[in-house]
């Protein structure tokens, strides 16, 4: 029996999305099946698409590294579920509001960027108003993954950069698939393609912006995901300390959507 419900089961999504929820069913079940039979341990958090992100233009798909907490999975569906709770209320997580919480806090921040194209800060509402408002509407949704599926479960919750480098290549072809199935627009990585070697999944996309062309905490890569172009943002980590919210994160997003009309490809 595997550690999490179906996703079409916990949480609510539209009949029109659930056939697609259901191949995310599917193809977590498999993935966590192979990592089993591969001797791997630590909790399976199972990922993919908030409720309403199939109908949104354009989809957004956010990349992270790997799932951190203490909380026992079995308890939840599933990584999306823990949160899905907490976005609605306008929490992050424990007694931390998304206003506070700089990593989930900048993912309703710079979906307002993308949706919005916003030029004044003031007139962007706070992460949980965004949350509480268009998120729990389904106005604003996304898809999230993490490149490791496995919770770190460290003391210290230290970042082994050789391990999730391992679990890209051993897990290359059931990360494809799930961007395949989540069929995405915009990519948003998490500081991804200058740490980690993403070759097995991106390696024939082409570097629009590698010499800091669009600023020095963006670069950008254009592929194509189920026939159609798809643009990867690679950012700052989205918990960098020290780093403005609307410089680093908010307007880089906003620039390069607009530079390279990004919206406007979208089907």
């Amino acid at each position: 029996m595997n550690i999490f419900t179906k996703y079409s089961n916990a949480l609510p999504y539209t009949e029109e999305e659930k056939a697609r929820i259901s191949r995310l069913d599917e193809l977590m079940e498999s993935w966590e099946k192979k990592v089993r039979q591969n001797k791997e341990t630590a909790p399976f958090m199972a990922d993919g698409a908030y409720p309403h992100y199939f109908g949104q233009n354009p989809r957004v798909l956010f990349i992270g590294r790997e799932a951190y907490g203490d909380y026992e999975p079995c308890t939840k569906a599933s990584y999306l579920v823990e949160y899905y709770e907490n976005y609605i209320e306008g929490m992050a997580y424990g007694e931390r509001s998304l206003n506070q919480a700089k990593f989930h806090g900048r993912l309703f921040y710079m979906m307002h960027a993308i949706n919005t194209g916003a030029e004044n800060w003031s007139d962007v509402p706070w992460a949980e108003e965004i949350a509480m408002e268009d998120f729990k509407t389904g106005k604003l949704s996304f898809a999230f993954m993490n490149l490791n599926k496995l919770m770190n479960i460290s003391e210290d919750n230290a970042m082994d950069m050789e391990t999730l480098e391992k679990f890209a290549h051993t897990y290359r072809e059931e990360t494809r698939k799930e961007i395949e199935i989540l069929d995405p627009h915009i990519i948003v990585s998490a500081n991804l393609m200058n740490q980690v070697d993403m070759n097995p999944i991106f390696g024939d996309w082409e570097g629009l912006s590698g010499n800091g062309e669009d600023g020095e905490n963006i670069y950008v890569w254009r592929g194509r995901v189920n026939d159609h172009p798809v643009y990867l943002l690679d950012l700052l980590h989205f918990s960098a300390y020290n780093k403005p919210e609307y410089e680093a994160f908010y307007a880089c997003v906003r620039d390069v959507c607009k530079k390279y009309d990004i919206k406007g490809q979208c089907k």
